[in-house]
């Protein structure tokens, strides 16, 4: 057992014996008794989470103790089984000087100074430990700039007044971790990996050497039977033939991971299927950190993006009124969608598209040095800094550069819009927006990355009438007289929709377990890399 400084303080105040007073020499060689209220404070500002919340909170109560005090047994004893199940949690255990605690528990306290310590030593875990169950144990952005939520962090006067008002410290305890459905589901999840892992060392990866159908005949075939029984599809036999029940089973494991179910087993089919327990183990450690980042308010009406499953849905008071597909960011550096959280303000209608700036200097400018009228047969202006129409007929286009482009580019209402028709705003500094798009023919695809950051709706007209439906007696009607004006039009709504554009690699479905997404934006490796160096501990991924 690990033991530190606390401990050993603590071991040698106990055979010293209890004093009845703390006492330091003051200049004059006198002594001078120190009240314990002094000594908790002492202590306090040396703490690692000292903050000014923390002195609040005990600075009111005149220093009386929350640990140590008469009666206080319970809680130190409610903490110290929280711990221990913090890596249920995926939590780093080490981070709360665990072994420490569960020694200073049941020590003799009489002596003030080491009261005030056990005092301090006892809040600071818990306040380490209440952060992290209750915000993450990352910053997120600290992680990847692309990641932009901002976790709820609960201050420690908070955090130690609900302690205060708890009549149970245990339930207390548990109620700190997310309260949503999708947590629990992870965590239960986490057992069952747990139990997996060490019965999958044994079971071969299928070799991904061609493609497999109903009919196939091939020593991989009870490699993929074998597979399917440990992931938990059930007991599917041991024959070399892939017959019509194997395709069945092999459709739901398709459709459980987002494939095209069509019992044909390619590379991505073999490639999910390959994904050992261990390698979901990770993923479900990173979306438990994720559902941490999220935890606060989601109640009354919300959307919900999330990006590798390539689709939205408004959800009401949990209850989910409307979804549909969507197409996301492009896998390049400059074209990944970003996560975070912003509230939806208004509509446009019949929107102009404003061409980004990075897009007419990499895209366009280069199609016009090819063809000066290349922008006219798409539909688009060019425009300069004055806001004049300018025609491109004849131009020479070869004298300007990436650096060296003064002009803008719109694209009017209408059909061939890149917007579409409408497109719905939630102000944020990555200007990213949700959008109706021509292109339709992307949404019958299974993985949807093609966009240059923003998202394309499948049902854009059916998902302005749900959010215009609050506000409106006829929002379908109402809808499309602006649509057929062909202006641009701003409707703005009554009770802004908060947006939450998502990154949940592995989430709870709608038949409540757990389906697993690819990592489209290669973003769980960081994380997972970041929660190891936090001292996560990663014992189940051995086996």
């Amino acid at each position: 057992m690990r033991i530190s400084s606390y401990a050993i303080g603590l071991i040698g105040a106990l055979l010293a014996g209890p004093v009845s007073a703390q006492s330091f020499l003051n200049e004059d060689g006198s002594f001078s008794l120190v009240p314990q209220a002094e000594l908790v404070k002492n202590q306090l500002s040396s703490s690692a989470r000292y903050s000014e919340s923390l002195g609040q909170f005990y600075a009111d109560r005149a220093y009386m103790p929350v640990w140590t005090g008469e009666g206080q047994a319970e809680r130190r004893t409610a903490l110290i089984t929280a711990l221990r199940g913090a890596d249920a949690h995926g939590l780093p255990v080490e981070a709360y000087g665990l072994d420490d605690l569960q020694l200073m528990a049941t020590a003799d306290v009489s002596d003030p100074a080491l009261r005030a310590q056990v005092e301090v030593a006892f809040t600071t875990a818990f306040l380490t430990y209440g952060r992290h169950i209750t915000s993450g144990v990352l910053v997120p952005q600290d992680v990847n700039w692309e990641i932009q939520h901002k976790p709820r962090i609960f201050e420690a006067a908070e955090l130690l007044s609900g302690l205060q008002a708890a009549q149970s410290p245990s339930a207390y305890f548990d109620s700190l971790a997310p309260n949503r459905p999708e947590y629990s589901a992870l965590m239960e999840e986490r057992v069952r990996l747990s139990r997996l892992i060490s019965k999958e060392h044994a079971v071969l990866p299928i070799p991904a050497k061609g493609m497999m159908r109903p009919g196939y005949k091939g020593t991989r075939v009870p490699m993929v039977r074998e597979r399917l029984a440990v992931l938990g599809y059930g007991f599917l036999g041991s024959s070399d033939i892939y017959d019509e029940l194997l395709a069945e089973v092999v459709r739901q494991f398709q459709t459980d991971n987002k494939l095209t179910a069509d019992a044909v087993m390619g590379p991505a089919t073999i490639g999910a299927m390959n994904k050992s327990s261990s390698d979901r183990m990770e993923q479900v450690l990173v979306n438990l950190e994720r559902q941490r980042w999220m935890n606060h308010d989601r109640d009354g009406r919300h959307l919900e993006v999330n990006l590798t499953d390539f689709t939205m849905k408004v959800i009401d008071n949990g209850v989910t009124t409307f979804t549909s597909k969507v197409v996301v960011g492009k896998t390049g550096r400059d074209f990944r969608t970003p996560e975070f959280s912003k509230d939806m303000t208004h509509l446009i209608v019949n929107p102009y598209w404003h061409v980004p700036k990075s897009i007419a200097q990499r895209e366009y400018l280069p199609l016009l040095k090819q063809d000066p009228m290349a922008l006219a047969n798409r539909g688009l202006l060019l425009m300069n800094r004055r806001g004049q129409v300018l025609n491109t007929a004849g131009a020479d286009f070869s004298v300007y550069s990436e650096g060296n482009f003064p002009f803008f580019i719109k694209q009017p209402p209408g059909g061939r819009n890149a917007l579409g028709r409408v497109k719905f705003m939630f102000p944020n500094k990555n200007n990213i927006y949700l959008h109706d798009t021509p292109a339709k023919k992307l949404f019958g695809r299974d993985r949807r990355a093609y966009s240059h950051g923003c998202v394309r709706v499948e049902r854009p007209f059916e998902l302005a009438y749900h959010l215009l439906a609050p506000q409106m007696s006829d929002p379908k009607g109402t809808f499309h007289t602006l649509l057929n004006k062909k202006r641009e039009r701003q409707v703005n709504l009554d009770t802004a929709v908060p947006v939450h554009l998502l990154y949940n690699t592995a989430f709870m479905a709608d038949d409540g377990t757990i389906a697993y997404r690819q990592d489209i934006y290669k973003r769980d490796r960081g994380v997972f890399e970041a929660l190891l160096n936090a001292g996560v501990s990663v014992a189940d991924l051995a086996g």
